[in-house]
């Protein structure tokens, strides 16, 4: 039904997708055990190391949480294209900027890794479509529509679901 190009291009974005994950895993990690001061040697979950350190280190990490997340959310909206969630981009209502995106996505890794509830799930989907919307208008293959970037969603008009590699 579809040529090698396009199950090429396919495949090269559950690869993009599959590194921005491990990438954005790696970096969250790296935060938590810079900011807890633990390390995979300890072999000691995340939990359990934050549950050794005394309530005043819980809570710095907090109020430091709160600053890099609100001052970065308030740089990204003043100064950015627009977050733009992958629902809406596929929509074909707005355009996902890559810089925007993966600034987003950067932001919401890092706070969680100080702490943060907010942000885990999304945040490598997110880039990852950031990053391969570059990729894809880059390339000039007829078939993909406009939407084509998207993962866990349908690329219209061909419903064709592209399978989540960072979830």
């Amino acid at each position: 039904i579809y040529d090698k190009r396009f199950i090429g291009l396919i495949i090269i974005v559950g690869f993009i997708a599959g590194l921005v994950g491990a990438s954005y895993t790696h970096l969250l990690h790296g935060i938590q055990h810079f900011v807890y001061n633990y390390s995979s040697a300890d072999h000691l979950s995340f939990g359990a190391a934050v549950a050794r350190v005394s309530p005043i280190e819980r809570l710095i990490p907090l109020i430091v949480c709160g600053v890099i997340g609100g001052v970065g959310w308030v740089l990204i909206h003043r100064y950015g294209k627009g977050v733009v969630d992958i629902k809406t981009a596929v929509s074909g209502k707005m355009d996902m900027n890559p810089i925007t995106t993966v600034l987003h996505a950067t932001l919401q890794i890092i706070t969680v890794g100080i702490g943060s509830p907010l942000g885990r799930e999304v945040a490598p989907r997110e880039a990852s479509a950031g990053i391969t919307k570059v990729f894809f208008f880059s390339c000039t293959y007829p078939i993909l529509s406009r939407s084509a970037f998207a993962f866990n969603t349908q690329i219209a008009p061909e419903k064709i679901i592209l399978l989540n590699t960072t979830a």
